[in-house]
């Protein structure tokens, strides 16, 4: 398949997709045209230079993303799920929680391209209420709001106290409308009321002071997690993938780690190890990966890319998402030793200092 201009040019510069606004079509005809947006105007320069490269005429109506203009809005469900492209088939490619405001960049045919506080990019279909600036300051009040802690919650209608109305997962957020008795009276962002348990929330200062960023709290919520199955695309309580799964267990402490594996190895501090592991302390990211043809020797100017993270608890011992979240071990003489990640361990990195 042959590349067009605007894939050699995500290609060549390392253009992180994932996370940069770049959606160009190229239009082949007499005069080649280009149509679309870009993130910021850097960007477009860069690739109007290129296709100079290429073309010795063309036409084009790119865009540039104006940050300061954009719509915001609010994830009204306990789980937004982030597609590729605009239709489900396209693939989840993350999640999004309850509370979460996101800035709306494009739409088309009923859906939402987004953008996540963390730089993700995805489009999602019905899941996001439109929010104007006085509704973006309540939301945005951390003495307004709720912190749900709990793996699962019922929210039910305060008018009946059993019918339900709706569903919250650990690391959503509402409003806190004051207290009732064992319940909180809250509020989602689509304007939808009800009673949640006290036993299933707290106020997000008072969690903020309480889950802070140290190796005892990281290994206490990776250990909650375990026998959570695994779901590509999955970041919350529902379902994990690998790097979810770090990503949720630092969240839930405060910390704000990239989506995807190989953007994770990025952060922190490399810690070197030997085969006897000692190096490694709780909380560390191990990172793994394969080459193509499977292979995972080092070799200078042919690095292996990530594809793979779990958490350490210390030493061998380690937890991940595979399959579902489960303890493994990197210790050929552990009953739960882990051969494929034993030989594809790449890169350790310390986020907890």
């Amino acid at each position: 398949m042959v590349e067009n201009c605007a894939e050699t040019f995500i290609r060549k510069n390392a253009v992180d997709t994932r996370t940069t606004v770049f959606k160009i079509t190229e239009h082949n005809g007499r005069m080649p045209h280009f149509d679309g947006m870009v993130q910021d105007e850097l960007l477009k320069v860069q690739f109007l230079s290129f296709i100079q490269t290429v073309y010795d005429q063309f036409t084009e109506n790119i865009t540039v993303v104006n940050t300061a203009e954009l719509e915001k809005g609010i994830v009204k469900v306990s789980c937004a799920d982030l597609y590729k492209e605009s239709s489900f088939s396209s693939g989840i490619v993350t999640q999004a929680f309850l509370g979460t405001i996101v800035d709306i960049i494009d739409e088309k045919n009923g859906w939402m391209f987004v953008q996540l506080p963390d730089g993700y990019l995805g489009w999602v279909n019905e899941t996001i209420v439109r929010a104007d600036t006085k509704k973006i300051i309540q939301w945005s009040n951390f003495e307004n709001l709720l912190f749900v802690h709990a793996f699962h919650a019922a929210v039910f209608d305060p008018e009946t106290t059993t019918e339900y109305v709706g569903n919250v997962f650990m690391g959503n957020v509402l409003l806190n409308n004051g207290r009732m008795g064992s319940f909180y009276n809250v509020d989602f962002p689509d304007c939808r009321k009800g009673l949640l348990s006290v036993d299933s929330a707290m106020s997000l200062i008072e969690w903020k002071k309480v889950n802070l960023l140290t190796q005892e709290n990281i290994v206490t919520t990776a250990k909650r997690l375990i026998g959570i199955p695994y779901v590509w695309g999955g970041c919350s309580s529902k379902g994990l993938d690998c790097s979810g799964f770090t990503k949720l267990t630092y969240f839930m402490n405060g910390y704000q780690l990239p989506r995807d594996a190989d953007q994770q190895a990025k952060t922190g501090m490399t810690v070197d190890y030997d085969r006897s592991y000692s190096s490694l302390q709780p909380g560390d990211l191990l990172f793994f990966g394969r080459r193509a043809d499977g292979s995972v020797d080092k070799r200078e100017g042919d690095p292996i890319p990530v594809s793979h993270v779990g958490l350490s608890l210390g030493g061998a011992l380690f937890i991940q998402a595979s399959g579902d979240v489960h303890k493994s071990s990197l210790d050929p003489s552990s009953s739960i030793f882990d051969k494929l990640r034993s030989e594809s361990l790449q890169l350790v990195k310390q986020i907890i200092k």
